[in-house]
């Protein structure tokens, strides 16, 4: 894997340990918003992702979603508030 993604030791580790904590966090958001602790909202904070990064990831871990109308607007309202770049990297605002 370390050749394939042509790095050396040390950034090899330091992807892997960037993979595990953004598993966690996911893991994390997923397992609290089953348990119906948190909204779907905070969840998708939680793990670090948008309401639709979160609503796919959601998905292929099966869960369902019952999120609300008020999450939906939280998230339009983030991204209307954001830079195009913070959403596709690469593009330009």
């Amino acid at each position: 894997m370390k050749e394939r993604l042509h790095l050396d030791q040390s950034s090899y580790i330091r992807h892997l340990l960037y993979e595990a904590i953004k598993e966690d966090k996911i893991k994390h958001a997923i397992d609290e918003y089953k348990l119906g602790k948190i909204s779907f909202g905070k969840a998708s904070e939680i793990a670090g992702l948008s309401l639709w990064e979160f609503i796919d990831e959601a998905h292929r871990r099966n869960v369902q979603l019952n999120f609300s109308l008020q999450d939906a607007e939280n998230e339009i309202k983030r991204i209307k508030g954001s830079r195009i770049d913070e959403f596709m990297p690469g593009c330009k605002p």
